[in-house]
């Protein structure tokens, strides 16, 4: 893929972002596959790699590669593409789609990874039907879902029956699929100190690092089809990519865990 190709397919704002991280030094080059991906995804992570690499072979230095890079947000780069997405009662005059159509779609058209976080799961064999079929037909597609875990009012259980119950109704109920989706919770919810509690109350997905759901909507058929909801989906290999990453560290540092068996 030449520079005509890929340029125009990063938004300004990754542009911008590896412009500064250039100037400033916290990107080296020759970059890192790893550290590019959160910029630009990592569908185009080797191709931006590829024309730095060749810039610095040009004696480009980090300076001139970031004053390059500013000039093409100020001119070429891709516009940031955002779609309305709604849950509820709607208006002739609203001009949006419905999140219980662009979900599964996404879910659908899913080739590489699925990240979904969400507070609430809920009549998960329809809601993650398509995502179920996908993963199914795709033994290369990576998913993983994100999502609260939470003790209610003086529950007395302890921690590891509480998610061992919730793990027994996922495969059960929420999960129509045969192969398992990998599924994580933060410990937080689950706490019985006294005091103020936190919970995993994120609603989005990215497919791809390409596009990202951002929504008010829960994993439920209420939030798909009756609620009233509200979302973006943001078609931006940047924005998702910096999304991801912010999971993956979660992950990567121990403040999600997995759900035992699932997978």
């Amino acid at each position: 893929m030449s520079a005509d190709a890929v340029w125009p397919r990063l938004s300004r704002s990754a542009l911008e972002a590896l412009a500064h991280s250039l100037e400033s030094g916290s990107l080296t080059v020759p970059p890192p596959l790893s550290v590019l991906e959160r910029y630009v995804g990592r569908d185009l992570a080797p191709a931006v790699a590829a024309e730095l690499r060749e810039m610095h072979g040009q004696s480009f230095s980090p300076s001139q590669m970031a004053r390059l890079l500013l000039a093409i947000a100020s001119v070429g780069a891709s516009s940031l593409r955002v779609e309305l997405v709604w849950s509820g009662p709607e208006s002739a005059l609203a001009a949006s789609r419905d999140t219980g159509v662009v979900v599964p779609e996404l879910f659908a058209s899913a080739r590489r990874t699925v990240l979904v976080a969400g507070f609430a799961i809920q009549q998960g064999d329809r809601v993650f039907a398509k995502l179920a079929e996908n993963i199914d037909a795709n033994p290369a597609l990576d998913v993983r879902i994100f999502t609260n875990i939470r003790r209610v009012w003086k529950e007395g259980r302890s921690d590891s029956e509480l998610v061992r119950m919730f793990a027994e109704d996922f495969r059960g109920k929420q999960w129509p699929g045969k192969r398992l989706p990998k599924v994580l919770y933060d410990p937080r919810a689950l706490s019985t100190a006294r005091g103020p509690r936190s919970c995993l109350h994120a609603k989005c997905l990215i497919i791809d690092d390409e596009r990202t759901l951002v929504t008010s909507a829960n994993f439920t058929e209420a939030a798909m089809d009756r609620n009233i909801e509200v979302g973006v989906v943001i078609d931006d290999p940047g924005f998702a990519a910096r999304l991801r990453a912010q999971f993956d560290a979660l992950e990567s540092s121990g403040q999600v865990r997995s759900v035992p068996g699932l997978p």
